[in-house]
């Protein structure tokens, strides 16, 4: 009994993998693929170590203490901070879980989420 259990066994481990979908996943998809040498360099690859010193990236050192950095130590607990763990779920929040299934925020170059961090701190100090 325990030798054909062992062969039902060893049978529906080899079968399951056929059924498994082949290729990478379409949320996961890039246009090019971004650990390949020639596209290291892009502008939009987020692991471009380019992009660490870019003057426009709230992680660059140089921006560490910028009184209008998100990344700021000091603006951590502002309420337009989209980091800010209560804007979490904030729907003009760009690291929002919800927008990021629309678009992932690592396929976002580091200007552009600036710029949206930015658009959205703005956006709760403009007063009319």
């Amino acid at each position: 009994m325990q030798i054909v259990f062992l062969l039902l066994l060893s049978l529906l481990f080899s079968i399951t993998p056929a059924l498994a979908d082949p290729g990478f996943g379409e949320k996961y998809e890039r246009d090019y693929i971004i650990f390949n040498p020639i596209n290291q360099y892009r502008p939009d690859n987020p692991l471009n170590p380019i992009n660490a010193y870019d003057p426009k990236n709230p992680f660059n050192p140089v921006n560490q203490y910028d009184p209008g950095n998100p990344a700021n130590p000091i603006n951590q607990f502002n309420p337009n901070n989209p980091f800010n763990s209560i804007n979490q779920f904030n729907p003009k929040n760009p690291l929002n879980p919800i927008n990021q299934r629309i678009q992932p925020i690592y396929a976002l170059p580091a200007a552009e989420l600036l710029a949206a961090s930015l658009a959205l701190t703005d956006a709760g100090t403009s007063r009319g």
